[in-house]
């Protein structure tokens, strides 16, 4: 098969092509001029122009040139190290991205004539260079107008903004300039640091971070975005009890539980991720935009996710976005046909899946016996409300049963960072809980089934208390809500004319406005979603959700009978969102806005 240019240059690179490819690039290097350009940039990347070049004056002239032409046009970048680059194909092509957002192009076309002479001979006759893989420095070339590095016993940073915070430490005012060794720590809110050399970092609290120098910053426990905006930041770092977040002109999200465990998203670019033990590029993975990863407390093994990075807040403006929703579970971190892992009892701090609101109320599993798996059945290929893609789902009967075990996560808030709500606390008089929800049949089971709940108590526990709330398939196979308010009435809604069917998807909606109770499904039937069951509350005393004790779970597949999990759900479970106000139909989360049909709803958005 015949190579493209863009594989003989990585070929060029890797020192693996044959005599008669070097030729065909040659070729292509003499009648394309562009991909002359990419190999100059690829080369300059990879660190390759000193084997290519050697020490003679005309490499020195060409990157000196380089240097110059790019400061002047761009004079942020004089005395920048060039990115450190590893070896794999995908993290070449993603540096090389980055490093043409800070060289620009048009600062070497006027050297290019003078590289093509040298290349073209490199090419045609280096058959394996010396040296593949070392890191080259980038010469400090000196400008007038180059912006001096900034100095580590003066400020570094800047406050900028904040929305809502509440310290738990000593307070800090927009614009103070902070120094190096600065801490600080919030309970709750959202603030945004400025780096004086260019990077721009959102933080969200519970969270405690303290600078650790002009260029890096250590994240102790919460969540951050951190984005470069000026070439200087390049190689700027987010370490953490446990790794260290190196850039590769990027912007991503880094969040530290309270119990150690780390989790990264790459929004754009590319970031290095290495051991605590070893914060050095060379000995680190690259992790690639739109990708995530999760180091679990006290393990070294990194596993790879398919985090949206919907739960950070990159912009201080976002803060107040979505304020209405308390939890929103979309199962779209984990690969398809994963087993989440389990805490082992609640003894280790290890998450099943995120929540992608930004309050923090991630699911855990209890034991190996009861956890579920990703899959990909979804309802559909898009969210109509939101746009997001939807590419997975919680599985909750295809692993094998063991002793009666049904399959669940549930929320932990001690486990999680659970602010600025913690949905174990809350006790709205306005609510609306949504799930998408596909019923199985399993030989021998029984109803009710319930898909979210609330529980009282904590199992086990000495205290026998009924569940506050159940979204269930009842006794008689139809869709109800049953929830206990703050005096500890029980107030019920079914869907009597609305039948089961197995192995399809509804979308199911209750909500509560403090004076009706009403249930919405929508059967996939082409009608949306109807209003199918609806209860008037009681006008006398407080009808808000009631919550029983603090450490009280949510549950997902499962309810509560008596002192222990019950009620297990089996089947598939999507799009749950938990909303502290009662919304309308056209609102829910699989209701088609003004400006799309069912045709455009279908294609996923980014």
């Amino acid at each position: 098969m015949p190579m493209s240019p863009d594989d003989l240059i990585q070929g060029y690179l890797e020192n693996e092509l044959s005599e008669k490819a070097r030729a065909v690039l040659q070729h292509w290097l003499e009648e394309e001029p562009v991909h002359l350009d990419q190999l100059v940039m690829e080369a300059f990347l990879d660190s390759q122009l000193r084997s290519v070049l050697g020490e003679s004056k005309v490499r020195k002239d060409m990157l000196s040139l380089v240097c110059a032409e790019d400061a002047a046009a761009s004079p942020v970048t004089a005395g920048v190290d060039a990115p450190r680059v590893a070896r794999s194909d995908t993290a070449r092509r993603g540096s090389a991205a980055d490093v043409r957002r800070y060289f620009p192009f048009a600062a070497i076309v006027s050297v290019v004539a003078l590289l093509a002479a040298c290349l073209v001979v490199a090419v045609g006759t280096i058959a394996r260079r010396p040296g593949a893989g070392q890191v080259m420095a980038q010469p400090k070339a000196k400008s007038p107008s180059a912006a001096p590095a900034p100095s580590a016993d003066g400020p570094v940073a800047e406050l900028n903004r904040v929305v809502g915070v509440r310290w738990s430490g000593n307070a800090i005012e927009p614009g103070q300039h902070l120094a190096v060794g600065q801490s600080l720590a919030l309970d709750a809110g959202v603030l945004e640091l400025t780096f004086d050399i260019g990077a721009r970092v959102v933080i969200q609290g519970p969270a405690a971070v303290k600078l650790e120098s002009a260029t890096s910053l250590l994240l102790e426990k919460g969540k951050l975005s951190a984005e470069v905006t000026d070439v200087r930041a390049h190689g700027f770092r987010v370490n953490t009890p446990s790794e260290s977040i190196i850039d590769q002109g990027t912007e991503f999200g880094v969040e530290v539980t309270p119990q150690g465990s780390s989790r990264v998203h790459v929004f754009k670019g590319a970031v290095d991720i290495a051991s605590s033990g070893s914060r050095e590029a060379a000995e680190s993975r690259r992790l690639l935009e739109n990708s995530g990863a999760r180091v679990e407390e006290g393990s070294r093994a990194m596993t790879l996710l398919q985090d949206t990075g919907e739960s950070f807040i990159r912009r201080v403006e976002d803060a107040g976005r979505d304020r209405q929703v308390v939890a929103y579970w979309r199962f779209e971190d984990r690969p398809v046909g994963a087993i989440v892992p389990d805490t082992g009892g609640n003894v280790h701090q290890v998450c099943a899946s995120v929540d992608s609101s930004f309050n923090g109320n991630d699911l855990y599993t209890y034991i190996p016996e009861s956890r579920p798996a990703f899959s990909d059945r979804v309802p559909g290929a898009a969210v109509p409300q939101s746009g997001y893609f939807n590419r997975s789902c919680l599985d909750t009967y295809s692993v094998p049963s063991y002793k009666g075990y049904g399959r669940d996560v549930y929320t932990h808030s001690a486990f999680s960072h659970a602010s600025p709500v913690d949905i174990q606390r809350i006790t709205p008089r306005e609510w609306t809980i949504e799930a998408s929800v596909a019923p199985h049949r399993v030989e021998g089971e029984s109803f009710p089934q319930t898909f979210v709940g609330r529980d009282a108590t904590y199992a086990p526990h000495e205290l026998e208390a009924p569940p506050r709330l159940a979204l269930q398939i009842n006794a008689q196979q139809r869709f109800g809500i049953r929830f206990a308010d703050v005096q500890g009435r029980f107030h019920d809604a079914v869907a009597e004319k609305v039948p089961v069917a197995f192995d399809h998807w509804y979308h199911v909606a209750a909500a509560s406005d403090g004076r009706w109770l009403r249930l919405y499904i929508d059967c996939m039937d082409g009608r949306g979603y109807k209003l199918c069951a609806s209860t008037a509350l009681p006008s006398d005393g407080r009808t808000a959700l009631g919550k029983g004790e603090d450490i009280g779970e949510w549950t997902i597949g499962r309810g509560h009978v008596g002192k222990v999990p019950g009620e297990w759900f089996h089947g598939l479970i999507d799009e749950v969102r938990i909303s502290d106000v009662a919304r309308k139909p056209e609102e829910l989360l699989f209701s088609l806005r003004a400006d799309e049909t069912p045709a455009t709803s279908s294609a996923a958005r980014k």
